[in-house]
C-alpha cells in the first residue's frame, strides 16, 4: 500500500484540471455515462501529456504528476509497465493510430449520418409512393375514360364541324334571300311610286294593283319571318357547339395536368432507383471503412483492456453506490406511502365527518324550511286574526256613546277583592290603546292627552277584562294592581266613608270600601291585635288563631254541619248559615296561615279556564 495521502478530488476538479492543464475537454455527463472511446481517448491524452514531464533516470513518472490522477495508488503499477517500453517509440506508434481512430471514427459518423439521412429519405420515397400508389391507378384508370371521352368528342367534334359548315352554307343561302327580298322591297317601293302617279288615269287598274302588291309584300313579309326564325334557330345551334367546344378545351387541360404528374411521378421513380444504387454503393464503401476500422481497432486493444479494468472497478463502484441510492428511496418511498395512507385514513374520517355534517344541515334545512313554512302560514293566520280584532275593536269603539267632547267615564276595579279603585275618563284612542296593551289608560282632560296608570310610580293596573254598561256611555277596567293606586299610597282612591264624615270622625286612609268578605279579614285581622275582651278574656276569633287544633276541629266540625244540610234535606236558610260558619272558620285559618282572600280569589280566578282534573294533576302538595 502506498503511503501517499492527499484530498479526494471532485467531478467539478478533475474536469477543471484536465482543462487547465489543456489535456482534454470533459463534461460531468461524459464521467456520469463513461464509454470504452472516452476511457481510451482519455488514457491517451493523459500519457502524452505525461511524456512531456520531467522524469527521473530511472524513467519514473514524478509523484507530482501522479497528483493529476483521482487515486494515484491504483495508477503507479500500470504507469510502471509503461515505462519498461520504449516510451518513444510507444508514443511513435500511438500518435498516428489515434490520430487514424479518430479520423476513422469521425468518417464513420459521417457515413453513418449520410446513411440514416438516405434511408430517411428512400423511406419518405417509398412511403409517397405508396401513398401515390393508389393515386397513379386512379390516374390511369382516369386517362383511359378520358381517352376514350376524347375519342367521343373528337367524332362529336368532327360532326359538329360538318354541321357547322352546313349551317354557314345555309346562312349564306338566307342572306341571299334576304338581299334578294330587300331587293325586291325596293322595286315594289319605285312601283307604288310609279302607280300613284297612274291614279288619276285609272282608278280600277290602280285597285288591282294595289291588291297584288299587298299580297306581294304580305308575301314577302312572311318569307322574312321564316327566314328569321330559321336563322335564330341556327345561332342557338351555333351557341350550343360553342360551349361543348369550351367543354372539351378543360377536358384537354385536364388530361394535360394529369399527364404532367405521371411524367413526375416517372422522374420520382427513377430518382429512387438513383437512390437506391448510391445507396448500394455507399453500403459497399461503409463495409470497407469497416473493415479499416476493425483492424485498427485491433492495434488499440491493448489500451482498451487497461482501461476496461478501470471501468468495470468504476462500474463496480457505482453499482454499490447505486444499490446503496436504491434501499434509501426505497426505504424513503415506503415512509412516504405509510404517510400518504394516514393522511388518506385521516381525508376519509374527516369527509365521513363532513358528510355527516352536510347531512344533518340538509336536515337542519329540510326543518328549518318547514318550520318557516309553518311559521308563515301561522304569521298570516295571526294577520288575518289582528285585521278581524282590529275589525271587531272598531265597531266596539263606534258603539260607545261618548259626549260632546268625545269621552266617557271609565272606572278601574280590582278582579280579585272586587274594590273600586279609582274613577277617570277616557276617549277613542284611550280605550283602543288599554285594548292593546293591557294597560289602564286614561285622557287628562287638563293636560289634553293620554297617560297610563302607574308610567311614573310603576303601579299599573293590569287589566284583565273591559265591560260596558248598558247604555254604553260609561267602561269599568277590570283589572289587577301591581301597587297602591291612589297618589296618597292607598290602595284605592275611596277610602273616605260618608257616615264617617257626617259622625265627625277622622278619616283613615286604610278605611277602604270593601265587600263582605273582605270586611270580615279586616275584623279578623283587628281581632289578632287585641289583647283581651271586654271581660277580660280572648275573643272567640283570638281563642282560634291561638289554638290550631280547637280551629281545625271546628272547621271539621262546620264542614261536616253543612255537608249533613245536604244530606238530612234541610233548608237552605240552614245550608246558608251553616256555610258562613265554614267561611268564617276558613279565612281565620287563612289569618293563621298569614294568607289573603286575594291570593285564593287569584288562585279561584286562574282555575276558570282549567278543568278540575288537570288542576289535580298539576297540583303540588307542599308541607310548610
Amino acid at each position: 500500500m502506498s503511503k501517499f495521502e492527499y484530498p479526494v478530488l471532485s467531478r467539478a476538479d478533475i474536469i477543471s484540471i484536465l482543462l487547465e492543464s489543456q489535456i482534454a475537454v470533459v463534461t460531468d455527463n461524459d464521467f456520469k455515462n463513461v464509454k470504452p472511446d472516452f476511457i481510451c481517448d482519455l488514457y491517451t491524452r493523459l500519457l502524452m501529456y505525461l511524456d512531456a514531464l520531467h522524469e527521473e533516470d530511472q524513467g519514473q513518472v514524478e509523484f507530482s504528476a501522479l497528483e493529476q490522477f483521482e487515486n494515484p495508488d491504483l495508477l503507479i503499477g500500470s504507469i510502471q509497465v509503461m515505462n519498461l517500453y520504449s516510451r518513444d517509440t510507444k508514443m511513435n506508434l500511438l500518435r498516428p493510430i489515434a490520430e487514424e481512430l479518430t479520423l476513422l471514427d469521425e468518417q464513420r459518423k459521417e457515413w453513418e449520418a449520410k446513411i440514416s439521412q438516405l434511408n430517411a429519405e428512400i423511406a419518405g420515397y417509398n412511403e409517397a409512393r405508396e401513398r401515390e400508389l393508389p393515386l397513379v391507378q386512379e390516374v390511369d384508370s382516369r386517362v383511359k375514360e378520358l381517352r376514350k371521352m376524347i375519342a367521343g368528342l373528337n367524332n362529336n367534334q368532327m360532326s359538329l364541324k360538318t354541321s357547322f359548315r352546313n349551317l354557314k352554307d345555309k346562312t349564306g343561302q338566307m342572306d341571299e334571300k334576304i338581299s334578294k327580298a330587300e331587293f325586291d322591297l325596293v322595286q315594289s317601293v319605285q312601283e307604288n311610286a310609279n302607280l300613284r302617279s297612274k291614279i288619276v288615269q285609272s282608278p280600277d287598274k290602280l285597285q288591282r294593283a294595289l291588291e297584288e302588291k299587298k299580297f306581294a309584300r304580305d308575301e314577302a313579309k312572311n318569307a322574312e319571318k321564316l327566314a328569321m326564325k330559321s336563322f335564330q334557330e341556327k345561332t342557338a345551334t351555333i351557341e350550343v357547339y360553342s360551349k361543348a367546344l369550351k367543354k372539351m378545351s378543360k377536358h384537354l387541360a385536364l388530361m394535360q395536368a394529369i399527364l404532367e404528374q405521371m411524367n413526375s411521378a416517372k422522374s420520382v421513380e427513377k430518382e429512387c432507383k438513383g437512390l437506391k444504387a448510391k445507396l448500394n454503393d455507399d453500403a459497399v464503401a461503409d463495409k470497407s471503412l469497416e473493415a479499416k476500422l476493425i483492424e485498427r481497432q485491433g492495434k488499440g486493444r491493448f489500451l482498451f483492456e487497461l482501461c476496461f479494468e478501470q471501468m468495470s472497478e468504476l462500474q463496480r463502484q457505482l453499482q454499490k453506490e447505486r444499490d446503496l441510492k436504491f434501499e434509501e428511496s426505497t426505504k424513503y418511498l415506503n415512509d412516504v406511502k405509510l404517510e400518504v395512507e394516514a393522511k388518506r385514513r385521516d381525508l376519509e374520517a374527516r369527509q365521513k365527518k363532513v358528510e355527516d355534517v352536510v347531512a344533518e344541515v340538509d336536515s337542519i334545512t329540510s326543518k328549518t324550511s318547514m318550520v318557516k313554512e309553518s311559521g308563515d302560514a301561522k304569521v298570516q293566520e295571526l294577520i288575518s286574526k289582528c285585521e278581524e280584532v282590529v275589525k271587531q275593536v272598531d265597531t266596539l269603539l263606534d258603539s260607545i256613546k261618548w259626549d260632546d267632547k268625545g269621552l266617557a267615564v271609565a272606572i278601574a276595579q280590582n278582579v280579585d277583592t272586587g274594590a273600586i279603585l279609582m274613577q277617570g275618563f277616557i276617549n277613542r284612542e284611550a280605550l283602543a290603546t288599554t285594548i292593546s296593551s293591557k294597560k289602564a289608560t286614561f285622557f287628562s282632560r287638563s293636560r289634553a292627552s293620554l297617560w297610563t296608570k302607574g308610567e311614573t310610580s310603576n303601579n299599573f293596573i293590569n287589566v284583565h277584562d273591559i265591560f260596558v254598561d248598558c247604555d254604553r256611555d260609561s267602561i269599568i277596567y277590570l283589572g289587577k294592581p301591581d301597587g297602591p293606586t291612589c297618589h296618597t299610597g292607598s290602595e284605592t282612591c275611596y277610602f273616605t266613608s260618608i257616615s264617617d264624615m257626617l259622625k265627625d270622625q277622622e278619616v283613615k286612609e286604610d278605611n277602604l270600601a270593601l265587600t263582605t268578605l273582605y270586611s270580615l279579614e279586616s275584623t279578623i285581622s283587628q281581632r289578632e291585635a287585641e289583647v283581651a275582651g271586654q271581660h277580660g278574656k280572648p275573643s272567640w276569633t283570638k281563642r282560634l288563631l291561638l289554638d290550631e287544633k280547637l280551629l281545625c276541629s271546628k272547621i271539621r266540625e262546620e264542614a261536616d254541619e253543612l255537608c249533613r244540610t245536604l244530606e238530612e234535606k234541610e233548608d237552605s236558610l240552614r245550608t246558608a248559615s251553616e256555610m258562613a260558619d265554614v267561611i268564617y272558620h276558613g279565612m281565620v285559618l287563612l289569618k293563621r296561615k298569614d294568607v289573603k282572600i286575594e291570593n285564593v280569589m287569584e288562585v279561584l280566578r286562574q282555575r276558570f279556564s282549567q278543568s278540575g282534573i288537570e288542576e289535580k294533576q298539576s297540583r303540588v302538595t307542599t308541607k310548610s
